[in-house]
């Protein structure tokens, strides 16, 4: 910690305080990339203007971290540059048999290149995007399903955008889909019979050493013998 402290401006109870809060469970490698991140970015992890998140990775058979901000947190970094020159509201197509559900979501921004306005456009889809299951859309996604799709979509062409400024760090919505991996991941691992025989193994393994270790010594409890050190005799007062 004290390692990290010295590489980044803040003191040692700052980042105690944001691996306790929003980059909960790094490593120290893990937590000096994400302060660099936070640095380069000027985002404020203070303000819970960007977060270290740890999800399973299936391939790398661990959690590995990414970093993520809200949709605010992108424009806010674009609109830094000074480049930023408007964003259009997002255009939707409707799923075929669904009128009410999005099936994309496209949204142009616009950037200043050598004083000329250039768009760019980028379309998110919903199979791509959406917090779901067991085939439902999850918490927002449900409720704002249009305006959920929508916000991929301008974290994209605001990436593609200014890929400079935005390169490593994600949106809360596009990490969507990361989420309901994970899920899956974890409720795979929980009913894999090799996983739980696996588990069930080191529990018994767990107990066999607590047995052992609180088993008590075999022979007799040694018994210790104490004697009283004699009294000293009194002296007789002299004259």
């Amino acid at each position: 910690m004290n390692d990290v402290a010295t590489r980044t401006d803040l003191d040692v109870e700052a980042i105690q305080l944001i691996k306790t809060t929003v980059a909960k469970g790094t490593t120290d490698a893990e937590l000096q990339l994400f302060l660099y991140t936070a640095k380069r970015t000027g985002l404020d992890p203070l303000l819970k203007q960007i977060h270290a998140i740890k999800r399973w990775n299936a391939k790398e058979g661990r959690e590995t971290m990414a970093i993520q901000t809200g949709i605010d947190g992108y424009r806010l970094i674009a609109s830094r540059t000074g480049d930023l020159a408007g964003i259009d509201d997002a255009i939707h197509t409707n799923q075929p048999n669904d009128v009410t559900m999005p099936f994309t979501a496209s949204v142009t921004v616009y950037r200043i290149v050598q004083g000329v306005r250039y768009p760019y456009t980028a379309t998110a889809r919903w199979s791509e995007y959406a917090a779901m299951k067991d085939g439902k859309p999850l918490a927002l996604w449900s409720k704002m399903p249009f305006l959920m799709l929508a916000k991929c979509a301008e974290a994209l062409a605001l990436r593609k955008a200014f890929p400079a400024e935005l390169s490593g760090l994600y949106t809360h919505e596009e990490m969507a889909q990361a989420d309901n991996e994970a899920r899956g991941e974890r409720m795979n691992r929980l009913n894999d019979p090799v996983a739980i025989q696996r588990g069930k193994d080191e529990v018994a393994a767990i107990d066999a050493r607590v047995r052992e270790v609180m088993r008590p010594k075999e022979g007799p409890t040694p018994i210790h013998h104490y004697s009283e050190a004699p009294a000293q005799a009194e002296q007789a007062p002299t004259a």
